[in-house]
């Protein structure tokens, strides 16, 4: 839908079905709620997932700043679950099923970044891969479909034709609304929230504005998209 000179992006996400994401720089994230404190789990704490997280971590950090050598975790965060309910643990504590998200503080060069570093457990195997930075509330699958939308507001807004894009952070700003009881997804109560998304755009630096609004059959994505300038003959 248009108003004046701006086109209005809005993406009712169902099922999870959505375009597919044009090719980004593999970085995405989530800030979901933190696991209960009684909760132990034994296979985070072990040295060999310790190191591989930790490992995880620095290549988020160094793949957004490849020229900085010097990076090093300062602080381990709590260990957050984006869907606590369907977590399953084997009989000595591991995760057996369920994705995890531990965040790092990681500096080096000047620089300082939350990065988040997702553990995925199925079927006796587990992988670890860095998630996007920062402190987004969007859900592993609403950080899927927002990629998209941050395409089609860098062709518009950054380099023409530019093909290195890679999100730098995600910044929570304000819920936008009251709790939504009738929400089909629960997180946060079901509140509407504003998000700031900044991505790299061939050296330039986007800040993109992202609403995520709950409702009974998903979340919708809203995002301005604006016109790119007419080209001057």
């Amino acid at each position: 839908m248009k108003r004046g000179s701006v086109t209005i992006v809005f993406v009712a996400l169902l099922s999870g079905c959505a375009p597919p994401a044009p090719k980004m720089a593999e970085l995405d994230s989530v800030t979901p709620p933190p696991l209960p404190q009684a909760t132990t789990l034994s296979n985070l704490a072990r040295p060999d997932h310790r190191a591989e997280v930790e490992s995880a971590a620095l290549q988020g950090f160094r793949g957004r700043y490849p020229s900085c050598a010097t990076a090093v975790v300062t602080k381990v965060l709590p260990p957050m679950a984006p869907d606590q309910p369907k977590l399953v643990f084997d009989a000595a504590g591991n995760l057996a099923s369920g994705v995890v998200t531990e965040p790092f503080l990681v500096e080096g060069c000047g620089k300082i970044s939350q990065e988040n570093v997702l553990t995925a457990a199925a079927d006796g195997q587990h992988k670890t891969i860095p998630w996007v930075p920062g402190t987004t509330k969007a859900s592993p699958l609403l950080v899927r479909d927002t990629k998209p939308y941050l395409v089609m507001y860098t062709a518009a807004k950054g380099p023409k034709d530019c093909k290195d894009q890679r999100i730098m952070n995600t910044r929570f700003e304000k819920f936008e609304g009251p709790p939504n009881p009738k929400a089909k997804f629960q997180n946060e109560a079901g509140r509407p929230y504003l998000e700031t998304w900044t991505v790299n755009v061939c050296g330039m630096e986007l800040d993109i504005p992202v609403h995520y609004i709950p409702n009974d059959l998903g979340t919708v994505i809203s995002v301005e998209i604006p016109p790119r300038p007419a080209t001057k003959l």
